[in-house]
């Protein structure tokens, strides 16, 4: 487990974010984001309530800092 010193802390990194605030943050469809949870490429959401999921945001946020830069957009050549 990687701790962060307080300073090195986003000051949201103990929210819980919806399926809907995920998808923004990430531009994933919300059928996307459950695809790659259920492949196990993407954090898996928590229990914080009866019938309530969500992610917390220290673990979007890793895994959004953790995606490859893709070499059509570095270069803009964009999509096809």
């Amino acid at each position: 487990m990687i701790y962060l010193r307080q300073q090195d802390r986003h000051p949201n990194d103990d929210e819980f974010w919806s399926v809907k605030v995920v998808g923004i943050k990430t531009g994933l469809s919300r059928a996307s984001i459950y695809k790659y949870v259920d492949l196990g490429l993407f954090p898996r959401q928590r229990q914080i309530g009866p019938g309530r999921l969500a992610w917390r945001a220290s673990d979007v946020r890793t895994w959004i800092e953790t995606r490859p830069e893709s070499e059509r957009l570095s270069t803009g050549h964009g999509w096809r």
